[in-house]
């Protein structure tokens, strides 16, 4: 009785032993095929508008819902450029007051942002977005180029 006992107990362990390992290779296999997701936003356009105190004017950083959901676009990166394309300062657009916008599939949204020319901002670049329900649960996506304006 026991040597049934132990030689059943080997063959359980050795199956089950063979199924893991059998397992472990699928996993890897699933492993070497990278999954591209497709981009949730694009960016449309960045303009310059003109605001009343001559020093100051506004980015409008046009933003296209490119996937086939309604998404909540909590902000953009925002690289200040100068003059030659450098980087003078960087932030989160949501840190500058921006707010978030909701976007059905297709939807277009502009997001304003205030910026000042004595600071020597002379262009925008944006190179990812973020989005989901809330800044807790967010995702940062970058975009597959950046997307660059020098104004003037």
């Amino acid at each position: 009785m026991k040597k049934l006992l132990i030689v059943a107990l080997s063959l359980v362990a050795v199956f089950a032993f063979a199924g893991c390992s059998g397992t472990q290779q699928q996993s890897t296999s699933a492993k070497s095929e990278p999954k591209v997701e497709p981009a949730k936003f694009e960016i449309v356009s960045i303009e310059k508008t003109p605001l009343s105190i001559p020093e100051y004017f506004e980015a409008n950083i046009k933003v296209k819902n490119v996937s086939d959901k309604e998404l909540t676009l909590l902000g953009v990166s925002v690289d200040e450029l100068d003059s030659n394309g450098d980087i003078i300062d960087n932030y989160m657009s949501y840190n500058k007051n921006a707010v978030e916008l909701n976007l059905a599939p297709g939807q277009s949204g502009t997001i304003d942002l205030t910026e000042s020319s004595e600071d020597g901002v002379a262009g925008i670049k944006v190179r990812t977005y973020e989005y989901g329900e809330s800044f807790t649960s967010s995702v940062t996506e970058k975009l597959d180029e950046p997307f660059v304006v020098m104004f003037d």
